[in-house]
């Protein structure tokens, strides 16, 4: 587990309180604030505390906010305390800015020096942490822990060009390693929560809204669709977490051996990402448009690699079957679609189409409603389901 350290003012505290938990709920993850306990030592000055930190730390995460009120040319601006930004060059120079992360709340304004990188804004205007904007610094937290996981996958390209110069290594000798490592990955997994239908009606409920079309290839009107994009960190994690144990279980049961998980490129939702981090397997996001495209496949695809699948809410099953394919043919192994939940509405049934080409299908539970609000049914809704409506 790589370890963030989380840096703010005093006055920002409130809001870097959001990102060490955003942190924490990453499994890769483990924050390290400044106001923890021990991490600046009696007897020791701040200065010395930060270089033993630099030593403890792989990554970190600054949260800087309008603090003190400047003059400059006689233009007046609020610029975030000294300490934030001597500490952003503290450990860029040490780690390399590729690992520090810089998140600016309101109209903080940064030194020259920083102008022209990246960071990631979130709107305040007086400073209160309101719903939106710990929403926004919830997003703001998940796109720096995506960034410092982007270099992995350049490693694994370097791997795979790398074992593509040796010649003595076959696909089927690839594959074994590849699986081998998947398999000591998962064996970490935490057994499935016991998240009853219930509480993941209530987890859902907040987040219902009014009829909208959803789908790529067909659109499809969905009555209380559940956006996921509204619902905060711990929520999806909670919901993420009892999903990838089940997975994870049916994956044993079948005896499958998968070293990767597809996810669809265009699903704008942290809940797949949150399943597959759970899953301890890396990810490769496929877009099934534009046809024959070199850019229909973002990441490492390793010819024989048992690849599942994993979509959020299934509606329609055209989209993540043609992206399924696409993987095939790569030349991967790909079987297996793995849902958070299946939405039915009448008397569609998503799993005929996907069934129709071959392919399995395993959903965590299922959205059963048509004009009113969904009921969830654990598992597929054949054998040993559990139904609740509420009384």
């Amino acid at each position: 587990m790589q370890r963030v350290f989380i840096g703010s003012s005093e006055e920002g505290r409130k809001f870097a309180k959001v990102v060490k938990e955003v942190v924490n709920q990453n499994p890769l993850f483990s924050a390290c604030p400044w106001w923890a306990e021990g991490a600046f030592e009696s007897n020791h000055s701040f200065l010395d505390s930060l270089f033993q930190i630099l030593d403890r730390v792989s990554y970190a995460i600054l949260v800087a906010t309008p603090d003190d009120k400047t003059f400059k040319r006689g233009v007046k601006t609020f610029e975030p305390r000294d300490n934030v930004t001597f500490e952003y060059g503290l450990f860029a120079g040490r780690n390399s800015r590729e690992r520090v992360g810089l998140i600016r709340v309101g109209d903080a304004e940064t030194m020259s020096d920083l102008h022209g990188i990246k960071a990631y804004d979130v709107p305040c205007s007086d400073m209160r942490l309101r719903r939106p904007v710990r929403q926004a610094l919830e997003r703001a937290t998940a796109e720096c822990l995506r960034k410092f996981l982007r270099p992995i996958c350049e490693l694994e390209l370097l791997m795979a060009d790398l074992c593509d110069r040796i010649p003595s290594l076959k696909p089927a000798q690839r594959v074994k390693l590849l699986e081998q490592a998947a398999t000591l990955r998962r064996a970490g997994v935490a057994a499935p929560a016991d998240l009853d239908p219930q509480r993941i009606e209530e987890l859902i409920g907040k987040y219902l809204r009014p009829a909208r079309e959803v789908g790529t290839t067909r659109r499809t009107k969905v009555p209380y669709f559940v956006d996921l994009k509204e619902m905060p960190a711990e929520s999806l994690d909670t919901l993420a977490s009892a999903a990838a144990g089940s997975i994870n279980r049916r994956i044993q049961e079948k005896r499958l051996r998968p070293t990767r998980i597809g996810l669809y490129l265009g699903a704008d939702n942290d809940l797949t990402r949150r399943i597959a981090f759970h899953l301890r397997l890396p990810v490769v996001a496929v877009d099934h448009l534009p046809e024959e495209s070199a850019q229909q496949v973002r990441g490492v695809v390793f010819e024989g690699e048992q690849i599942i699948f994993l979509h959020d809410i299934l509606v329609q099953a055209e989209t993540p079957v043609k992206c399924m394919k696409v993987l095939q043919r790569r030349h991967a192994k790909v079987r297996f679609l793995f849902s958070f939940a299946e939405r039915r509405l009448g008397e569609a049934r998503p799993r005929d189409t996907i069934e129709r080409n071959h392919f399995h299908y395993e959903p965590f539970c299922l959205l059963d409603s048509e004009n009113e609000r969904p009921k969830v049914i654990l598992g597929n809704g054949e054998g040993k389901a559990r139904p609740h409506s509420r009384p």
